[in-house]
């Protein structure tokens, strides 16, 4: 079953594991750092998408 969400502009490629030479698995999502006053410090794909934490 293919999830939907992973298709959606703003996730990006986080790292990878490789297997010798091979890749293995790349692992999709997107990451924002705020600081203690909420500003928006760093982010790698799109800050702004709404996840549910697990």
């Amino acid at each position: 079953m293919k999830d939907p969400d992973l298709n959606k502009p703003g996730y990006i490629p986080l790292f990878q594991t490789l297997r010798g030479d091979v890749v293995e698995s790349i692992y999709f999502g997107a990451v924002a750092v705020v600081t203690a006053d909420r500003d928006l410090f760093a982010w790698a794909g799109d800050p702004e998408i709404v996840t549910f934490l697990r």
